[in-house]
């Protein structure tokens, strides 16, 4: 079966799970297409894209969209990383045979909530709910030698993901890049360092990233180093109105190359436009026609 890892990383509100949703084969092949259907009263049945989501009501952007998928809300369901570890262990078993079968096409998950457990981790792994209410500090116990074992938890993770016999998406919010740098607590060094790091990146990637996605090093840097795609869904307010009576309308699109905004890449990047419109079921379907020749 073919399979793919693809990291979606956008602003709140953007579409990150409508695309994601999008994914199902029973979707066109544009959104304008999708959108119109919708608007007639068609509700495609997208129950072979799984979102496993960290976030309550998650998948409205979707559904608002006219696109019914699978979904696994995990909010509530664990507290620190080695619950979180075994929830998802767990949860992913049960999807397997349904993705052999080809019953699931893709799945999406919420890499934000994977990022905090993480976290825990990070400060010892100590952490309980019980210990964090009598005890606030106890979260704070982080040993600087932990790190290693941080990515390689990270890693474990991602490896955990693509080795499921399906399409597999991990969803992240973005941040400022060197957000960091813009308060008073950046020390003198820090700011210099920043700066540099700022002029490496101009140098060798042709821009200097305004946004990068908001996870630890530990969960991001395999996303970003063995992804199919990195795509990043965004919105644009366009005018349709005049300049003495504007009318404003939100069109939505997916960045699938780099520029100054964030850092995007498709590995068939001969296939797709720098912004794309299509839903990422057409956008797969070529892909995979690319790999059947």
């Amino acid at each position: 079966m073919s399979k793919s890892t693809t990291l979606l990383a956008s602003l709140k509100g953007t579409g990150k799970t409508t695309f994601l949703a999008s994914m199902s084969k029973s979707v066109p092949d544009t959104f304008a297409e999708l959108l119109k259907q919708t608007k007639e009263g068609k509700i495609f049945d997208c129950s072979d894209v799984v979102s496993l989501q960290g976030e309550t009501d998650g998948d409205l952007g979707a559904l608002n969209a006219g696109m019914k998928m699978r979904v696994i809300d995990l909010t509530d369901s664990y507290f620190n990383w080695s619950e979180f570890s075994a929830l998802m262990t767990k949860e992913l078993e049960k999807l397997r045979p349904d993705c052999v079968a080809g019953r699931i096409r893709a799945i999406g998950v919420d890499l934000g909530p994977a990022s905090q457990a993480l976290q825990s981790y990070a400060s010892g792994n100590r952490t309980t709910l019980k210990s964090l209410t009598s005890n606030p500090d106890a979260s704070f116990s982080a040993d600087q030698n932990v790190w290693n074992a941080i990515s390689a938890q990270g890693f474990l993770f991602f490896n955990q993901l693509r080795t499921m016999p399906c399409h597999i998406v991990g969803m992240a919010h973005l941040k400022v890049l060197d957000a960091g740098m813009r308060t008073n607590k950046a020390s003198a060094a820090d700011i210099e360092r920043n700066q540099l790091e700022r002029q490496i990146r101009s140098a060798s990637e042709g821009a200097d990233y305004a946004y990068t996605p908001d996870l630890m090093k530990g969960i991001l840097a395999p996303w970003n180093n063995h992804s199919s795609q990195i795509f990043i869904p965004r919105k644009a307010n366009v005018n349709v109105g005049t300049a003495a009576n504007p009318k404003w309308e939100s069109r939505y699109y997916v960045q699938t190359a780099a520029d100054d905004f964030a850092y995007a890449m498709c590995r068939a990047q001969s296939l797709v436009e720098p912004k794309e419109t299509r839903t990422f079921n057409a956008i797969l379907n070529q892909i995979e026609a690319l790999r059947s020749r």
